[in-house]
């Protein structure tokens, strides 16, 4: 792939209307346009020296025209001609001398470059190699080391050296140009295309983000809806129908490799609260014993063939929220909100959704072993919270993994828990409903509370009776 070029032109339709202001329009005033387009163009960086010279070039007969009054440009099958001056007796001196410098720096400009040897290599040979004709190279000898060619040789030669840059520069330059579809290329294309491609680096960034867990897109979102949605719909099929269907298989994959690519706990909490493991119901209708047995049968061999890290936080989170005290009504758009800015949410809505928890966590923890060494300290210790929840979780925990509680020696620790909660523990029944607003602000309470309660540490302790004395003298008694 070539470097880019810093250009002074911005696209290459600019060059386009150059081109046509120098050899198409027969308008004087678009042609010294040009000419000042191109001095513009200088002012800013380096230029092509084909474009330069042709701009000298133009300047230079129409300065000749101007002065003396002679006709140079006659539109006829792409050709310039030579006619006679209206003022023959003008000083010609001038142009003669402007004429000379241009063809000068024109043959200086496009051979120097191709002297790259140690000696110097006769210009003739170079312009064979550059399908120079010689007689610019003749031309530029005899203005540099012999007397002035005449003006009308000085004409003739510049407007050759004119026609030859427009068959070699320009209309080769513009149609690569036009090969590669650039010169369509405007104002207006080019800010769609910069939209484009900040679109593409913002949607890259939202997903390097949403790579990294730091946000989970509203895209993303509805992928994984629509898919827990498929699930269930053949699900309910394979159960009324009593089949095995492909798509199902093939579904269940997909959420693993969402899992495995996706912020999981989003997942977790899509599966939670968005109508999926726990059913939504208005006014705290309690769901009935039927509907929890159609949940299991839907969900429960899809979390049997999910990943067992990803059961295990399932489970916790389920236990969480089953010990919460606290419920808060709050609609789809907070849980949506949530999900997308990475915001875990704390609290149910009902009681009839803490008993569905309550119901999940028995029954994921009765047909899916998760717990082994790496976690069996972690949801001992989640135990000790005082809920319903552990009540339910410990005689099956004991009964199930008695063999790892000893191997882990926890068992002591189970079994004290057994006899608090049957001394000591009661139902929970007392919920505080609260708004959202209220649980927010306290939230922001409580963050304010522990600024101001920080307490620095300090490199060395400070003590109130120090005195400063010199080095190697006692301390006073």
């Amino acid at each position: 792939m070539n470097n880019p070029h810093i250009t002074a032109f911005k696209f290459p339709n600019e060059l386009e209307f150059l081109y046509k202001c120098f050899y198409l329009s027969k308008d004087t005033d678009l042609k010294r346009q040009a000419i000042s387009k191109v001095r513009s163009y200088l002012t800013k960086s380096p230029i092509p020296h084909s474009i330069e010279i042709t701009a000298l070039l133009m300047e230079a007969m129409l300065e000749d025209e101007t002065q003396t009054g002679v006709k140079l440009f006659k539109y006829e099958e792409r050709k310039t001609f030579l006619t006679s001056s209206n003022n023959p007796t003008a000083t010609d001196l001038n142009i003669r001398l402007q004429y000379s410098m241009i063809m000068v720096k024109f043959v200086n400009g496009l051979l120097d470059p191709f002297q790259q040897s140690m000696f110097n290599i006769s210009l003739h040979k170079l312009a064979v190699e550059l399908k120079l004709p010689n007689y610019f190279v003749e031309c530029r000898h005899i203005c540099t080391h012999e007397r002035l060619p005449s003006l009308q040789m000085l004409r003739m030669i510049t407007q050759r050296a004119y026609q030859w840059l427009r068959v070699e520069y320009w209309e080769n330059i513009l149609n690569k140009y036009k090969s590669l579809d650039l010169l369509e290329v405007n104002e207006t294309r080019w800010n769609m295309s910069l939209m484009n491609v900040k679109r593409t680096h913002d949607l890259k960034t939202l997903q390097q983000k949403e790579q990294n867990g730091d946000i989970f897109s509203k895209y993303s979102l509805k992928e994984v809806e629509n898919l827990l949605k498929s699930i269930r719909k053949d699900r309910k099929r394979e159960i009324q129908e009593k089949v095995k269907l492909q798509s199902v298989v093939d579904d269940t994959n997909k959420l693993k490799h969402l899992i495995d690519t996706k912020n999981a706990s989003n997942i977790i909490q899509i599966m939670i609260f968005r109508n999926v493991l726990l059913l939504q119901t208005e006014k705290n209708h309690d769901v009935n014993e039927k509907q929890l047995v159609g949940m299991r049968m839907i969900w429960g061999t899809i979390l049997q063939n999910l990943d067992v890290t990803f059961v295990t936080k399932l489970w916790i989170e389920l236990f969480k929220l089953s010990t919460s005290t606290t419920l808060v009504n709050y609609g789809t758009n907070y849980v949506e909100e949530c999900i997308i800015n990475n915001k875990p949410i704390k609290y149910l809505k009902s009681e009839t959704e803490i008993r569905q928890c309550e119901n999940w966590i028995k029954w994921i923890l009765e047909n899916i072993t998760f717990i082994d060494k790496s976690n069996i300290g972690e949801i001992v210790q989640l135990l000790f919270t005082q809920s319903n929840a552990s009540r339910i979780c410990v005689p099956i925990l004991n009964n199930q993994y008695s063999a790892l509680l000893t191997e882990v020696n926890c068992q002591e620790k189970i079994a004290t828990l057994e006899k608090t909660i049957q001394r000591f523990w009661t139902n929970e029944t007392n919920f505080k409903k609260r708004t959202l607003e209220d649980v927010e602000l306290n939230i922001l309470d409580d963050e304010n509370t522990n600024k101001r309660t920080k307490t620095s540490i300090n490199l060395f302790d400070s003590y109130s009776s120090w005195r400063p004395i010199p080095f190697g003298c006692p301390p006073p008694i």
